[in-house]
């Protein structure tokens, strides 16, 4: 099993660019493993940001923050949107996110992974993101 560091905060802000796009799924806390991940586990996961650095301080852990491979700065300014909520109305992203669970009950879309017939990466879709990209941005045929 792989521990992530995935935060309270890390969550509304995926919860939040689910909702978006129409994702009416919540993330889960325990992600059983497959074929092509593994088990994962996020301990950290209704625990804020200002918490977790706070605890390592105050027990002096070493505190090393190292972005995510899936981390993106433009989607990380969503944080701003929760930090200014949590000034208004302390504990406001904790209720946030425990509402969010409660009414985020679809079921992830897609289904399980599943090799992609193009590259072979995992997918839950017919063919990966990146070679339905790769498809509209080929040139027509006959064309070079």
């Amino acid at each position: 099993a792989v521990a992530t560091g995935h935060t309270l905060d890390d969550w509304l802000q995926q919860m939040l660019k689910r909702l978006l796009t129409g994702r009416l799924d919540a993330p889960k806390p325990v992600l059983p493993g497959d074929a092509f991940h593994p088990r994962k586990l996020k301990p950290l996961s209704l625990m804020p940001d200002e918490a977790c650095r706070e605890y390592a301080a105050i027990a002096d852990l070493p505190h090393v923050e190292t972005p995510c491979v899936h981390f993106s700065p433009e989607t990380h300014r969503l944080k701003q949107v929760f930090a200014l909520l949590e000034s208004l109305a302390p504990s406001g992203k904790t209720q946030l996110v425990n509402t969010l669970m409660k009414a985020m009950k679809a079921p992830p879309p897609g289904g399980p992974d599943r090799p992609c017939p193009e590259c072979g990466q995992p997918t839950g879709t017919d063919v990966c993101p990146l070679c339905r990209l790769r498809r509209v941005q080929a040139p027509p045929e006959g064309q070079v």
